[in-house]
């Protein structure tokens, strides 16, 4: 990202020229004997622009924070401004693709991923045949 500075006084000011930043979430991970649990941190995400996709076996998460609260006038310094949060994950075989539940409160997108029952292991029996 480019960024011109300019010397106004006693104070330098840093000016975002392009594009908008791509972050990634920060996110905890953890499981229990029922599901998988995600939470990622999204702060300043417009929640109409959130997204959770599931394609073939990656889970993709997506939202963008609202840029019109960064252009204002006067702003001297900033470390945080508008732009997209982007991660994705593959999911195991184990997990129940169909039961995936989410969601979003104060800029913490939580997802639970069920896992499929454990199938139990069995002998099978060979008939001969004559």
């Amino acid at each position: 990202m480019e960024h011109a500075k300019l010397k106004t006084g006693n104070t330098a000011v840093c000016e975002q020229k392009t594009d908008l930043r791509t972050y990634q979430p920060v996110v905890d991970i953890y499981r229990t004997d029922a599901a998988i649990h995600l939470n990622a941190e999204m702060p300043g995400v417009d929640e109409t622009t959130l997204s959770v996709a599931l394609d073939n076996d990656i889970l993709a998460l997506r939202g963008d924070t609202d840029t019109g609260l960064y252009h204002t006038t006067g702003r001297h310094h900033q470390e945080f401004g508008p732009g997209r949060y982007q991660r994705s994950f593959r999911l195991g075989q184990q997990m129940n693709r169909d039961g995936i539940q989410a969601s979003f409160t104060n800029g913490l997108l939580q997802l639970e991923i069920p896992l499929r029952a454990k199938t139990q292991r069995r002998k099978i029996k060979i008939e001969l045949t004559e």
